[in-house]
């Protein structure tokens, strides 16, 4: 079962998905304020809950790190 699941990885995927990117700003524009502003919050929760960005004050940055 292990090794089963290995090989699956060996393989290359057939299809590539792509999505838009899009700025806050044309989001809301786009999908109005009621259900964009929805939309960016269950991105950030997502973003939040899986650990991928913690919050940090702009002033306790370097500016390379900015």
């Amino acid at each position: 079962m292990l090794q089963e699941t290995i090989n699956q990885f060996d393989k290359p995927f057939g299809y590539l998905f792509q999505t838009e990117q899009m700025s806050l700003k044309k989001g809301l524009k786009t999908f109005g304020k009621a259900g964009g502003a929805d939309a960016v919050i269950a991105e950030m929760e997502q973003l939040d809950y899986r650990g991928v960005i913690k919050p940090a004050m702009a002033k306790e940055l370097t500016w390379e790190q900015k």
